[in-house]
């Protein structure tokens, strides 16, 4: 006889260890898979004007993009320009975000390794969000992971004119942030 799955009454699906169902004697059965990995899926149907058993399995592959990132300088004097280094795994592409001490998006990026030029003092969050193959996103965020370092150079003379010899008492009112 010829031997499918055509007219089958009994089903035996089969999912490998964690899955959730790890068996299933409906006709059709949603699958919860535990993690990232390579999962052998097996449906055992019996035809019973043949008599026949028929299997079949299939591979299902799930990715996990895991999103992570270095970067430099972390500590620097205005303006400065701060450069990172894109370690994520099993991720195509990307969007940066650089965001402000008051959570403002102050500068962004779709490239995967970007250099952001920061010209205002004050501490910086960093947010990568990566993309697999998929479509499926993870994010990571650094939280004030740049600092930025500025000095407002300030003075004041008194007298700044008179005679010759003249005497000028400065003082400085300079200040840092």
């Amino acid at each position: 006889p010829i031997c499918n799955s055509i007219d089958a009454t009994t089903y035996l699906w089969t999912f490998p260890a964690g899955c959730i169902p790890s068996t299933s004697t409906a006709t059709t059965v949603n699958v919860t898979f535990p993690g990232a990995g390579l999962y052998s899926v097996s449906l055992l149907t019996t035809n019973p004007y043949t008599g026949c058993t028929y299997t079949k399995t299939i591979s299902v592959t799930m990715i996990d993009v895991i999103p992570n990132f270095t970067g430099s300088p972390l500590n620097s004097c205005s303006p400065t320009q701060v450069c990172f280094n894109n370690t994520s795994q099993n991720a195509v592409s990307y969007q940066w975000q650089l965001i402000n001490a008051v959570g403002n998006v102050v500068d962004s990026s779709t490239n995967t390794n970007p250099c952001f030029t920061i010209a205002t003092p004050g501490t910086y969050s960093v947010q990568l969000n990566a993309w697999d193959v998929n479509g499926c996103k993870d994010s990571l965020r650094r939280v004030n992971y740049v600092h930025v370092y500025g000095t407002t150079v300030s003075f004041t003379g008194t007298p700044l004119s008179g005679c010759v010899p003249l005497t000028t008492h400065f003082t400085d009112a300079s200040f840092s942030t």
